[in-house]
């Protein structure tokens, strides 16, 4: 790290006296203060050369009677309270006492604060104690008793089932009391810290319309179907759709499939909301199942012939529309000139066409090139190449290379005439198929001409070569456009570390380049051949990640860069993100990006508004801006110091020589961390900032 760069040291004490009493009474229950000012002296560095009377009476003496879970014993020994020897059984009256279910942290710092102590002195287990079970709610891990039953998914099914009518949440638990038979004492709702909830103003609450929109429901396994058919094949003749979704999809019923499966399985049959098994026998049910499979081949046959027939007598009698055709005497532009030299370009077609597709070699065709020629009578001729030797060498592969001659047709065209097979000693290289990436030919094509002012290029193009052109071209087409260096685009997907939960949203995505890494990263951390990570992959990319910008031509650049790189999103949109908008909403983006470098302060001020005013709690962004916005009287730097946690501040040189920050900011008012700076003297050290965050 550069000498410039101002460290922020942190003191890290690996013991503290209070953790060092508090270990040694955990090992001996009781010990006497002479004992335990040894210790001391023994586990902390910088007490070892002090006065064991200075230790005993400014360390020792003065935190044993001011923590309560320090108890005197007589004759200068001391031992543990029974609070901290059973903090389990704190915690589970904690808990009990409160009615609300708490992080791991919050229970520590409860305890510390009650004991006189550091929430880090505090050594509390719960794993494998079974009156506690932990539920990840809005991305932590909060702690329940077992008195409790969480019940967020029942809400959301709740609003699955009434078409997302927002509801106050005394009505929402009367609703799951009479509609799922939860019992209303030890019902646990945290509908504010679910990300799916929205809260209304007036206290009401419903669902994000997305979440009901991605809904996948659970499917039942076959083997399970069976296990049920057994069930009630024995002592069991009916069983609740609700409890068997509990028993065997752990989800409630709403959330699953089982009504249709049952519906669609012979074997069963639905009365209301319970299932039994149905009279027919097993012979039935296979006789049943055959007469359906002739029933639906048979149709299958009428629908072919009938469509075979429709076919065959569109031909008898083909309608003709009439067109005017370029050139032709209809056409009220009509011109003389160029009417017949439209009719010896089309006789050069013909001619070469004919005469120049027969295979010469297997795999190998004459080429035929047609050039317009204006008053050039004389042949044009071009000089016979000379065989190049060919090498022995195993890594060069021999290409068989169509050369010709050419002549002038009386059509006013060149042509080739008599190809000439030679060899060339060529490297193999392997070229990029564009057309096997999806992307439309012709629209890449249309795109770069307009880009580039040149024509057909799109054949040759690699996403690699894409991405390039984008960054030197389209500066020279849209107005203030300043394409993000590829390290720092990079940098600032790692530094977000976006995941397949996550909703993302580019604010001004320009080329895309922010968006492909984003997807790329999401991707690279999908399990090996899992069909479930690929599914909720394919999810991500239709409604989880948000790319807009103003300029309608880098939208259009932005997804033929995508999806030259195999990736497509849905969500690609013209627009600004300054203005309202459907895509724009409140309190529902976990990540956000922008390079906001082009843009002036009231600009840049915008768009961190928008920013805010779309993360959800806890939702961070990752920003970069033009060095000089910075100060600290600026309206930038007081709006980010009012609204969000600046947890990374980087200040780096850009190619273009401009000085520019990259902003980690978090909407979240808690400051007890400070802001860590960095000041690189190049981009290369972006990556040892990664090493010193991560």
């Amino acid at each position: 790290m550069a000498k410039t760069i101002k460290a922020i040291e942190e003191k890290i004490i690996a013991k503290n006296y209070k953790m060092v009493l508090l270990e040694t009474l955990i090992q001996s229950q009781t010990a006497t203060v002479s004992d335990l000012t040894k210790r001391i002296q023994e586990e902390i560095p910088f007490l070892k050369m002090e006065s064991p009377f200075r230790v005993r009476a400014e360390f020792v003496l003065p935190t044993l009677k001011k923590s309560k879970c320090f108890v005197d014993k007589g004759k200068e020994e001391w031992s543990l309270s029974d609070a901290f020897l059973h903090l389990a059984d704190y915690a589970y009256q904690t808990l009990k006492k409160g009615g609300v279910p708490l992080t791991i942290d919050a229970l520590k710092e409860n305890i510390a604060l009650e004991n006189g102590l550091h929430p880090s002195d505090i050594p509390l287990n719960l794993e494998d104690n079974e009156r506690f079970f932990t539920e990840s709610v809005g991305g932590a891990e909060y702690w329940f008793i077992e008195e409790w039953e969480f019940c967020n998914e029942y809400a959301f099914a709740l609003f699955a089932m009434n078409q997302n009518k927002a509801l106050p949440l005394d009505e929402i638990e009367n609703q799951l009391v009479k509609q799922f038979k939860r019992k209303k004492k030890g019902l646990i709702l945290m509908l504010r810290e679910d990300s799916r909830f929205k809260p209304g103003s007036d206290g009401s609450f419903n669902v994000f319309p997305k979440f009901l929109k991605r809904l996948h429901f659970k499917q039942i396994s076959r083997s399970d179907m069976d296990k049920i058919c057994q069930r009630l094949e024995g002592e069991e003749k009916s069983l609740s759709l609700m409890e068997l979704s509990e028993e065997y999809l752990q989800v409630p019923f709403p959330l699953t499939n089982l009504e249709q499966a049952f519906q669609e399985d012979l074997r069963f049959q639905l009365v209301g909301s319970k299932v039994r098994r149905s009279r027919l026998s097993a012979d039935e049910i296979r006789e049943l199942k055959r007469k359906d499979r002739a029933k639906k081949l048979a149709e299958n046959a009428l629908a072919k012939k009938k469509a075979k027939e429709e076919m065959q007598a569109a031909k008898i009698q083909p309608e003709i529309a009439e067109e005017i055709v370029p050139g032709s005497e209809m056409d009220p532009e009509y011109n003389e000139e160029e009417a017949q030299h439209f009719k010896r370009l089309m006789e050069s077609v013909r001619s070469s066409i004919q005469g120049g597709t027969e295979e010469i070699l297997p795999g190998v065709r004459r080429a035929v090139t047609l050039v317009q020629v204006q008053d050039a009578p004389k042949p044009v001729q071009e000089p016979e190449a000379q065989a190049v030797p060919v090498t022995s060498e195993p890594e060069v592969k021999q290409a068989a290379v169509v050369s010709a001659q050419v002549e002038t047709t009386p059509q006013g065209t060149v042509r080739r005439r008599e190809p000439v097979l030679k060899k060339s000693a060529t490297l193999q290289q392997e070229v990029f198929d564009v057309a096997g990436t999806g992307v439309n030919v012709a629209e890449l094509n249309g795109f770069l001409k307009e880009l580039t002012e040149r024509d057909g290029m799109a054949q040759e193009m690699s996403p690699e070569r894409l991405d390039d052109m984008l960054v030197r071209y389209l500066p020279f087409k849209i107005a203030d456009y300043r394409p993000t260096h590829p390290s720092v685009s990079a940098f600032m997907v790692k530094l977000a570390r976006p995941r397949l939960e996550h909703l993302v949203f580019d604010l001004a995505c320009g080329r895309g380049d922010i968006l492909l890494k984003t997807l790329n990263h999401v991707r690279g951390s999908l399990r090996k051949d899992n069909e479930q990570d690929a599914e909720h992959f394919r999810t991500f990319c239709d409604e989880q990640i948000v790319g807009m910008d103003v300029s309608s031509f880098a939208i259009r650049g932005a997804g033929l860069n995508l999806r030259l790189s195999g990736h497509e999103i849905s969500l690609l949109l013209q627009g600004s993100s300054l203005e309202p908008s459907d895509i724009l909403i409140d309190e529902m983006y976990s990540i956000g990006f922008a390079d906001m470098t082009n843009l002036n302060p009231r600009e840049v001020k915008g768009f961190l508004e928008t920013a805010h005013r779309i993360f959800q709690d806890g939702g961070e962004g990752v920003f970069v801006v033009n060095s000089d916005i910075m100060s600290e009287d600026g309206e930038v730097a007081q709006f980010v110091q009012e609204h969000y946690f600046l947890r990374h501040q980087i200040v780096f040189n850009d190619v273009d020589g401009m000085q520019k920050h990259i902003l980690h900011v978090f909407k979240d008012m808690d400051r007890r961390d400070k802001t860590k700076l960095f000041r690189l003297d190049n981009l290369d050290q972006l990556n040892r900032v990664l090493d010193l965050i991560h």
